[in-house]
């Protein structure tokens, strides 16, 4: 939509009156809400408006029928109806119910057991234990080197529970006191 007709962005002239509303009625204020909400909404979901794309296309709907639109006329200035400022609310909230779903959910079916720093004692050997009381058949393990004698790498990080340890196998010899080997243990929640 051109805006030609204001000096500026209209959401910013608002929030310059917000600061004396007795300039802006009630319904201007609840107008500018919701262009400060269709602000947030692309925020944090960017392609929120991509959906009508295809759907103008397709014919399914004109371009004045989408949240899109009504945002470009609350930008340039352009009074809602009532009904407008409704159904631009309804959509709102369905767009973010869209960008919710459109999100992974946090995997809350792990967590970190256990955490540590292994100092090599294995002697000049490719293998070494780390102990770690506790540890579940179920449990993953995780490795890497942190500090090198030579160029040794973490090969294997087995999950050795009956015996309550960490067995590394490194492709070099590990040096005593010199090779660190950081760990993580992730368990089943």
């Amino acid at each position: 939509m051109n805006c030609n007709n204001i000096s500026s962005n209209w959401l910013d002239q608002i929030k310059a009156k917000l600061i004396c509303p007795s300039s802006l009625t009630t319904f201007q204020i609840k107008v500018a809400a919701l262009g400060f909400m269709i602000q947030e909404l692309l925020c944090s979901c960017p392609d929120a408006f991509d959906e009508y794309e295809e759907a103008i296309e397709c014919g399914k709907i004109s371009q004045g029928e989408t949240l899109e639109y009504y945002y470009d006329r609350i930008q340039c200035g352009d009074e809602l109806t009532e009904s407008q400022y409704e159904w631009c609310i309804a959509e709102l909230s369905r767009l973010k119910l869209v960008c919710c779903e459109a999100k992974p959910p946090v995997d809350t079916s792990m967590y970190l057991a256990k955490i540590g720093q292994h100092t090599w004692d294995g002697g000049a050997s490719t293998t070494d234990s780390i102990p770690v009381v506790g540890l579940l058949s179920t449990d993953l393990i995780f490795a890497q080197v942190a500090a090198q004698a030579t160029d040794e790498t973490v090969v294997l990080a087995a999950n050795d529970h009956s015996n309550d340890q960490i067995d590394i196998t490194l492709s070099d010899n590990g040096s005593d006191g010199v090779t660190k080997i950081n760990y993580q243990v992730w368990r089943v929640a």
